[in-house]
């Protein structure tokens, strides 16, 4: 179903109270039996979108999916990160670091769903770093970054079953287009989880 507010402005709590009530009756099915697809949010900004998202999320929905970003090359990992408006193309960023040492714990602590890791780096590359998360964060999603395009890089990769294997220099559009399609397959792996539990 879907789910449209007619709201401009802001007319005080009432308002806001009245919009989030008929959301959540949406949500729970209430007035319209169980939701099909999706709920589409229209005309919303400001204070009363974020009030929204925190709602939203509390009932596990308007989930952000998490990146973590690991590159040792300062401008390009700064660039990456620059580059994208990531909460407005519906992730959240995590967490960076310089080499997989650093990254490893943190990426124990955020659990982010998607690892965007370069390979070469020191005291930790990437094919180490995505083992160690491989074994402990067997749901999280691996792109491999890499100036190498060279075979025994890749054979490694395919054996960690790493989502993308991309080569160096990398647009913020391709990026995007590649985050996109690893999102839709967790976003499925998530839905089929929520079938599972029924």
């Amino acid at each position: 179903p879907e789910l449209r507010f007619q709201f401009s402005g802001s007319n005080g709590l009432f308002q806001q109270v009245s919009v989030l009530w008929q959301l959540y009756k949406c949500v729970k099915g209430l007035e319209s039996g169980l939701l099909e697809d999706r709920i589409y949010l229209l005309l919303f900004s400001g204070k009363l979108y974020k009030m929204i998202k925190i709602v939203l999320c509390s009932w596990g929905l308007g989930y952000m999916i998490k990146i973590f970003l690991v590159e040792d090359e300062i401008a390009i990992r700064k660039g990456i990160k620059n580059s994208i408006d990531w909460e407005k193309e519906g992730y959240e960023f995590v967490g960076e670091a310089g080499d997989g040492e650093l990254a490893y714990p943190m990426i124990l602590k955020t659990k982010p769903d998607i690892l965007i890791t370069d390979i070469k780096m020191p005291f930790m590359d990437g094919l180490q770093l995505s083992k160690l998360v491989r074994k402990e964060l067997p749901a999280t999603k691996i792109l491999i970054l890499s100036g190498y395009d060279e075979f025994e890089y890749a054979k490694e990769a395919i054996k960690l079953q790493v989502a993308e294997y991309l080569l160096k220099p990398i647009s913020s559009a391709k990026l995007l287009d590649v985050l996109a399609q690893v999102k839709d397959v967790i976003r499925q792996e998530q839905e089929e989880k929520e079938l599972i539990k029924k």
